[in-house]
């Protein structure tokens, strides 16, 4: 397997009847997989858009290329100080990484994501949060960055949505219950972004409840077309 990017979930099964059958949740345009010589394959349970060519299929040959932000890569920063930041190596995280900070009354820790955005346009915006074992903030605010397109609706894990012009530039915040999302990505809905390095989207608590995690992990770009 082949992959710039990590692959959340990856199963390759070769049936007795000579198919391929390849189950990938992440559909990242550059995953290849050794298919052999298999009469056929699929993919999801459909027929591969792509031909395999020396035994490796591409398996989403017409997916646009996604622009990622870990919380491992230089586009992360902590906003705030404090010895309470702590990045962790786990399977559970996006990547096998995630950051985590302990959440106090009053304390407000930030992280903000920049991205090198390679093409002026519409994309999708979208949070990995990994479902850790101690509890997660129910008050985050997710502020992106963007032009408003199509943006998520208040609704499961949103709790409230406003503008906010304070911060040098018009920005949306959405109130997040984070304990809501479970080892999935939060739907932000579609944003415009200028061509450029610029930040896209900042995560901070503004719970007051004394214990729980407040995790940051990948944040993706999904092109519209």
């Amino acid at each position: 397997m082949r992959s710039s990017s990590p692959v959340l979930n990856l199963d390759v099964a070769f049936r007795p009847d000579g198919t391929a059958a390849v189950l990938a949740r992440e559909k990242d345009p550059t995953l290849v997989v050794w298919v052999g010589d298999a009469r056929r394959v699929l993919v999801n349970g459909e027929p591969a858009r792509g031909r395999p060519a020396g035994g490796y299929l591409r398996v989403f040959p017409d997916e646009p290329a996604v622009v990622l932000v870990d919380d491992s890569s230089d586009g992360f920063q902590r906003m705030t100080e404090g010895t309470k930041w702590t990045p962790t190596v786990h399977p559970i995280g996006y990547g096998y990484t995630y950051t985590y900070h302990v959440i106090r009354p009053d304390w407000r820790p930030e992280g903000r994501y920049t991205a090198s955005v390679p093409k002026a346009g519409e994309y999708r915006v979208q949070a990995y949060v990994p479902d850790i074992a101690i509890g997660r903030p129910k008050a985050v605010e997710y502020t992106v960055h963007g032009s408003p397109v199509s943006p998520a609706a208040r609704g499961g894990a949103v709790l409230e949505i406003r503008r906010d012009d304070s911060r040098g530039g018009a920005a949306t915040v959405f109130t997040v219950d984070q304990s809501l999302v479970r080892s999935d990505w939060l739907d932000l809905g579609v944003w415009r972004f200028e061509e450029g390095s610029r930040p896209v989207l900042s995560v901070r608590n503004v719970s007051d409840e004394n214990g729980p995690f407040l995790v940051f992990d990948a944040v993706r770009l999904i092109p519209v077309r």
